[in-house]
């Protein structure tokens, strides 16, 4: 029996949700410099502050399997925005660091729900021509990562170098999403009679842990990229985040985007095989870090290493 395609509205509203999470993660390399002006915040709790982010961003990727497991993926999806809508309307009362960081670690952990609640949701739908179709949802995600950075800066630029105006605004594509919620079915995974793994089962599993500490490595190179890479900027050169460095996070989303999808990701993968290409990337990467320690090359080129990084994930 052939699988049945998904229906339009539902890959419209898969590609558009993932575009819209793209831009929401995005905006972060804006607004986290932004913060730490806006409060004169030191590096140290800047610090914690991404620290407790990701840490947020790693406990949802188990609480997130154990919600859709029990309660299917709607209301995942339905938890997700009601975190984000409540921390972005209540951005404008922030008056202090420790009340708008506790906002937004609430908006992290809707939006990291919101992201794993998406990709589930595609590996749900995408059971024809699957590698193709969440391969497109990763370029409406880059897509989304893009746009984020520029509007950003513009809105902050506009609004006095205000952060809260950015989240504010941004509310309103998140409203609008909402909605969709109600056109996904519940979801509720179906238990079946093979007995399940726990993750301790799993996390046993050398090549899972393999996979764990490049994915982590990985993770680093991108968050520190994207939450200090403005932040760098405005330090060392006294380029304004609003502007200089709005256009240095969307080039590095630019060549994420393009590495995930093109000469390093899938033609690379085809061509090479993925051990190949995972040599090739290696070679490259550690080529790009002796320049950058010699100070071979300048503040722009540092966004290449989008490049490197966007390889590494396409290769999962």
């Amino acid at each position: 029996m052939p699988e049945k395609r998904p229906s339009t509205v539902l890959v419209v509203i898969i590609y558009g949700s993932m575009a819209l999470a793209g831009y929401l993660q995005g905006i972060k390399g804006i607004t986290l410099p932004l913060v730490k002006n806006s409060f004169n915040i030191s590096y140290e709790n800047q610090g914690i502050l991404v620290l407790m982010i990701y840490l947020i961003s790693v406990a949802a990727s188990i609480v997130v399997g154990i919600i859709i497991n029990r309660w299917g993926l709607r209301r995942n999806l339905f938890l997700a925005y009601l975190f984000m809508m409540i921390a972005m309307g209540a951005f404008f009362r922030a008056g202090s660091f420790p009340f708008a960081a506790a906002l937004i670690l609430l908006f992290q952990t809707g939006l990291s729900s919101y992201d794993l609640g998406l990709n589930s949701l595609g590996v749900k739908t995408f059971t024809v021509k699957s590698s193709l179709m969440l391969n497109l949802q990763h370029f409406f995600f880059g897509l989304g990562s893009i746009i984020a950075p520029l509007a950003a800066g513009h809105i902050a630029s506009r609004m006095s170098g205000d952060w809260r105006f950015i989240y504010v605004f941004s509310l309103l594509p998140v409203f609008l999403f909402f909605f969709s919620v109600f056109a996904v079915s519940p979801g509720k995974t179906q238990k079946t009679g093979t007995a399940e793994e726990s993750y301790w089962q799993v996390m046993k599993r050398p090549l899972v842990l393999r996979f764990g500490i490049i994915m982590g490595i990985s993770g680093i190179v991108e968050s520190a990229t994207v939450n200090w890479g403005a932040l760098y900027l405005q330090d060392l050169y006294g380029f304004d985040p609003e502007i200089t460095g709005a256009r240095f996070v969307s080039a590095f989303f630019v060549l994420f985007t393009l590495a995930r999808h093109f000469p390093g990701g899938n033609i690379s993968c085809q061509f090479f095989g993925i051990n190949r290409s995972l040599s090739l990337q290696n070679k490259k990467l550690i080529v790009f870090l002796i320049g950058i320690f010699y100070q071979l090359v300048g503040q722009i080129p540092d966004t290449h290493i989008g490049s490197h990084a966007g390889n590494f994930h396409q290769h999962r």
